[in-house]
């Protein structure tokens, strides 16, 4: 019994190894997941201000963006775009907005579940063998 158990805590720790990510794997992953929302903070840029959705764009593709001689005047225009109230109070309605949709698409992914495990499961409802009733509430 002792035996068999070391093996399977041996497997487990094989498997759980095997599927750990390497630095680099969590690396490219944390990367990937700041593109992903520097690109969404720039298409929500865009809803407000194509001018400052292009310099957010800049930015982000240069790292010497603040610093360098050459983007200076880029800089101060961005800071200055950024800093204006119209543009904050409309790139704060489109995360809100953002926010509401992402929360209605994942309330609108639950109601299906629940209906498909309404559908797979209790419509018909059976007892000993034979249905008794049905619980759909459509």
């Amino acid at each position: 019994m002792k035996r068999i158990f070391k093996l399977w805590m041996g497997f487990l720790a094989v498997l759980l190894a095997a599927c750990a990510l390497t630095p680099e794997q969590r690396a490219e992953q944390q990367a990937q997941q700041y593109r992903q929302q520097q690109a969404l903070a720039v298409a929500l840029a865009a809803q407000c201000d194509a001018e400052t959705a292009a310099l957010m764009r800049q930015q982000a593709a240069d790292p010497d963006f603040f610093t360098a001689e050459a983007t200076a005047a880029a800089a101060q225009n961005y800071r200055q775009k950024i800093s204006e109230p119209l543009f904050q109070s409309c790139y704060r309605l489109a995360w809100q907005n953002h926010l509401n949709q992402m929360q209605l698409q994942a309330e609108q992914q639950l109601r299906l579940r629940e209906h498909m495990m309404d559908d797979m499961f209790m419509c018909p409802a059976y007892r000993y063998g034979r249905p008794y009733g049905y619980r759909c509430a459509w």
